[in-house]
């Protein structure tokens, strides 16, 4: 038995993408018996055991033990985690971001388990630090953390090429354990078709006309989501081109409302469930990811940068997205527009919404040779003796 170890982590299109189908995945095809262990807060915990059991009914969900103090509540749950392990002879962890890390490190020294797999999806100190994102025991403890679940881990999984080098410049790592394996595809946007007849009937039901250039942004719009950067790039390329629409797949929020009342022919927005949110994108053009300098975001590959292309879209970037930047260009799979917010876009084609799924399912589908060829071998190294 392996568990995959999550650690105050709700139901969401990217936990559906980046744990649920990941842990479906490698069951069908590497047959080692890999099994969910979610640890959830109290508050609403049965509600959010639910929504992740409705869509994984062997998993394990957990309450985290309870404590005074945020910074630590996590930490308690070690005790938890021990007696799962011997019930179920458990071998192996992989966990996802350094606090479950630590937490399975933990449950290693103890002779529960034999092997540690750290599942870096970003700069987790970085972040901390440029945007603020953690509670203040954990903000003043996290780089501590990330640090031992990387250097204490005996296998690394990283997102990208960046996150590997900020280990190695950040935490002095220097081992060969690691892989790196970029975010996958939902599986939602594997099996869909690309069908201009029926974009463009969504599009006229939107009150979109056939000259429209409809931009696609998923996601918020604070914190390393850059909205000024947005915002001055919406703002210019609407004064040069009137034909160019933006619909947010996005909750309401402030600078989403402030956009809508200053450009109120422009701007749309839509809340959707996540099965829902592929259907949207395959009506845009183009897939808007700016993000500013950072090392969050230099170390990134956000979900929806293959999402994007998997519907088809084209991919506006600039280099503070540095990795979706970098693939833009390698690929010829959107624009990157440095410095220029005055671009020219014009609608897609179905040649080239076709080669850009095409493009998404070679790089980013689970089932991709190299993908699997890369899984393949960490769950061996997992399950020696």
């Amino acid at each position: 038995m392996i568990f995959y170890l999550t650690i105050n982590e709700f139901y969401s299109g990217i936990y559906q993408g980046q744990v649920i189908d990941v842990v479906t995945f490698l069951n069908e095809k590497f047959n080692k018996n890999i099994r969910l262990l979610a640890f959830l807060p109290l508050t609403n915990f049965w509600k959010r055991r639910k929504e992740i059991k409705a869509k994984m009914p062997n998993a394990i969900v957990l309450p985290m033990l309870p404590k005074q103090s945020i910074g630590t509540r996590w930490e308690q749950s070690r005790f938890i985690l021990y007696i799962i392990c011997r019930i179920y002879n458990c071998k192996a962890i992989i966990a996802r971001n350094p606090l479950a890390t630590c937490l399975a490190i933990a449950a290693k020294e103890k002779g529960c388990v034999s092997k540690v797999c750290f599942d870096g999806r970003g700069a987790v100190a970085a972040e901390a630090e440029e945007y603020n994102i953690y509670p203040l025991e954990i903000k003043n403890r996290i780089r501590m953390i990330e640090r031992a679940a990387i250097l204490n881990s005996d296998f690394q999984i990283a997102i990208t090429q960046n996150l590997l080098k900020y280990w190695r410049t950040e935490y002095s790592y220097n081992a060969i354990t690691h892989t790196i394996i970029p975010g996958t595809l939902n599986r939602n946007f594997i099996n869909l078709e690309i069908n201009f007849s029926v974009r463009e009937e969504s599009r006229k039901r939107m009150g979109y006309t056939e000259n429209d250039i409809l931009l696609i942004y998923a996601g918020s719009t604070e914190g390393w989501q850059s909205f000024q950067l947005l915002y001055d790039f919406l703002k210019n390329i609407f004064a040069v081109n009137s034909s160019v629409k933006v619909l947010f797949l996005s909750q309401e929020e402030q600078n989403i409302n402030k956009l809508s009342v200053e450009f109120p022919q422009k701007i749309r927005r839509l809340w959707l469930m996540p099965s829902e949110v592929k259907d949207s994108m395959l009506m845009g053009d183009y897939g808007l990811i700016i993000r500013e300098n950072s090392i969050t975001n230099n170390v990134a590959m956000p979900t929806k940068f293959p999402e994007y292309l998997a519907c088809g879209l084209s991919v506006i970037s600039n280099r503070g997205a540095s990795e979706v930047a970098k693939f833009i260009e390698n690929n010829d799979c959107g624009i990157v527009i440095d410095d220029k917010l005055n671009i020219f876009l014009e609608k897609s084609t179905l040649i080239s919404a076709n080669q850009n799924r095409m493009l998404a399912l070679k790089c980013f589908n689970k089932k991709a040779p190299e993908i699997m060829t890369k899984y393949s071998f960490l769950l061996n190294e997992l399950t020696k003796n």
